[in-house]
């Protein structure tokens, strides 16, 4: 009830009351991280989340909590494992691969990172495909209309990573070609 009325200093302290006497409820945990992040009590919510997955490895949602908490700290080896976590029970959720695709361009994977925009150009081309539900019930005669608000990927967003994602796999492979330059030159 502290959490819907938005009392999350509240909330925590009720969870904190409740996880003493039962620690292992997974799902009290992840509301607590969840309440600590909206206080950005980013500590507290590492530990809640943490101590989450703790007891069950396959709640995905605080696996990616954990990652968007390790990427607001820039620690994006850290938030890479996570997600990377995250996705062997969500594999079609447009948030965490696009969040793939920010650590990885971050991390310097670039060819993981290529792998993760096709992922999400896919992810995009399956929604705007996809039969407007309130079309359908509302009688209208259209079939295959698409729902602009419905896709996930954001195409401004989407081309500037491709460029971005573009760029520095060019400067990565020229990295590799220095070497072999300098080689035949010398």
């Amino acid at each position: 009830m502290c959490f819907d009325q938005g009392r999350f200093q509240a909330c925590c302290d009720h969870l904190d009351q409740a996880l003493q006497v039962q620690p292992l409820v997974a799902a009290s945990w992840y509301l607590k991280g969840i309440a600590c992040m909206r206080l950005e009590h980013y500590s507290g919510a590492l530990q809640a989340f943490t101590r989450c997955v703790q007891q069950d490895m396959e709640v995905a949602e605080a696996w990616g909590n954990l990652a968007a908490i390790h990427m607001h700290l820039k620690r994006f080896e850290r938030a890479y494992e996570c997600l990377i976590e995250a996705r062997k029970h969500r594999t079609r959720e447009w948030r965490l691969t696009e969040n793939l695709l920010t650590v990885c361009i971050e991390t310097g994977r670039y060819m993981e990172s290529l792998q993760h925009m096709r992922q999400l150009l896919e992810l995009r081309h399956q929604k705007s495909n996809a039969i407007d539900k309130a079309a359908v019930t509302n009688n209208s005669s259209a079939v295959n209309t698409t729902h602009e608000h419905a896709t996930p990927v954001h195409l401004p967003d989407l081309r500037r990573l491709c460029v971005v994602v573009a760029l520095h796999t060019l400067r990565f492979v020229r990295s590799l070609d220095a070497p072999a330059a300098e080689k035949e030159r010398g």
